[in-house]
């Protein structure tokens, strides 16, 4: 067995026995801790999936009050793609409550969940083609089980990330049109991963960047017309947004972001200083803005699929300031490529606990807070760090003609 296999076999085999794991701890206490593994363990189960649906069925979805303006941030395309579940129950004047009570309300949630899941895993093996194992590993780690219970559509968003990652660089002209396609609907559906574009400009794919910014801004503004109030709801979505962002930036929840750490030193340390608060927030964002723009530049240098992949993805996690602990699910595409193409250094392994920290399902609280979720932020940053700095080494410091080039 080459060193490479016997990475891949080990990652596989820790991966498994924190599963079971897992299992045993939450069939021992079903109602126990391990339930954190899921939002509020599932105190309102597929919100993000019948929240939605609710908001469509009046066709006023920017001014619906229902929960808050703050709630409705999405893009028009993404409601109009709820939308086409709305028409399984009257959902009109329903609450999330309600849902669960109604069999077509609960049949539609269903259906969702299968086409979403469906289509991610279809997309996945057109990256890398996915073992039994590694389907296992998948379905029952702590990024898919928390984003399968939220309903969120950011399953479908990874899922066309993941067809352009495969389809990118095609020698057939359809399927690198299919692919840009995809980056454009995701864009639509999540924001942040237009940040994959740059892979476009690396490669001077000039009239792919044209095509892309065509089909998005069309795919952005178009669907406004579906619903009551056209174009005008474009300043209702602004607002909604920044009231989203100033409510929801400084809340402690299972998410990515270095201001999570900002937040726990507060919690821990009772440092409820209002300027304290703020220096250490304004200190998280500058780090995450310096290692995303460090990140941007050594993207173009850097030349190993998975470390390339994973420079960019990165940023898709940490940038926004409200990114649910669901965006893991960016990861598993540079998972893959990781295990298809390391070759067993002591550094490889050193990424392989990162992940395994990361999709780790066991829940781990201290004085009966979760931790598991900082861990796994903990190891994405760790990984960050550690890239960048391999990055810079390999490819930045190389001595040329005995001396240190940067270029």
């Amino acid at each position: 067995m080459t060193k490479a296999l016997k990475l891949s076999a080990t990652f596989k085999v820790v991966m498994i026995i924190l599963i079971i794991t897992f299992f045993i701890l939450l069939f021992n206490k079903p109602l126990g801790h391990q339930l954190t593994v899921f939002f509020r363990c599932t105190e309102d189960l597929f919100a993000d999936f019948f929240n939605p649906v609710i908001y469509v069925a009046d066709n006023d979805v920017y001014h619906n009050t229902l929960n808050g303006l703050h709630h409705k941030i999405y893009f028009p395309l993404t409601y109009m793609m709820f939308s086409l579940f709305s028409g399984f129950a009257d959902y009109s004047g329903m609450t999330l409550f309600d849902a669960y009570s109604s069999q077509p309300a609960m049949m539609s949630c269903i259906l969702f969940t299968m086409f979403s899941v469906f289509l991610f895993l279809h997309a996945l093996n057109k990256v890398v083609k996915v073992s039994t194992s590694m389907l296992v590993v998948i379905l029952c780690s702590s990024v898919f089980l928390f984003t399968i219970e939220r309903g969120n559509p950011i399953m479908i968003a990874a899922a066309l990330v993941c067809y352009f990652i495969a389809y990118k660089d095609s020698e057939l002209k359809s399927e690198r049109y299919f692919a840009l396609t995809a980056l454009c609907v995701a864009v639509v559906l999540k924001g942040f991963p237009v940040i994959l574009g740059f892979y476009l400009l690396q490669q001077k794919r000039f009239k792919d960047i044209l095509y892309c910014i065509v089909v998005t801004t069309l795919l952005v503004f178009l669907p406004f017309l579906y619903f009551k109030g056209g174009f005008d709801n474009i300043s209702q979505l602004i607002s909604n947004v920044q009231l989203h962002n100033q409510l929801f930036e400084d809340s402690i929840y299972p998410r990515f972001g270095l201001s999570v750490f900002n937040l726990i030193a507060i919690q821990v340390f009772h440092l409820y200083d209002a300027s304290f608060s703020d220096t250490g927030f304004l200190i998280t964002k500058s780090l995450v803005i310096l290692l995303s723009v460090l990140s941007l530049g050594l993207f173009f240098v850097q030349r190993t699929t998975w470390k390339k992949l994973m420079l960019l993805t990165v940023i898709v996690a940490y940038l926004p300031s409200d990114n649910g602990f669901y965006c893991g699910m960016y990861f598993f595409p540079v998972l893959l490529l990781f295990l298809k193409e390391q070759t067993g250094t002591k550094l490889d392994y050193a990424y392989m606990i990162m992940f395994c920290i990361l999709l780790n399902p066991i829940q781990i609280s201290h004085h009966n807070t979760p931790i598991t979720w900082m861990l796994s932020n903990l190891a994405i940053f760790v990984m960050w760090i550690t890239l960048i700095t391999e990055t810079v080494k390999d490819h930045l410091l190389q001595p040329r003609n005995g001396k240190v080039s940067l270029f």
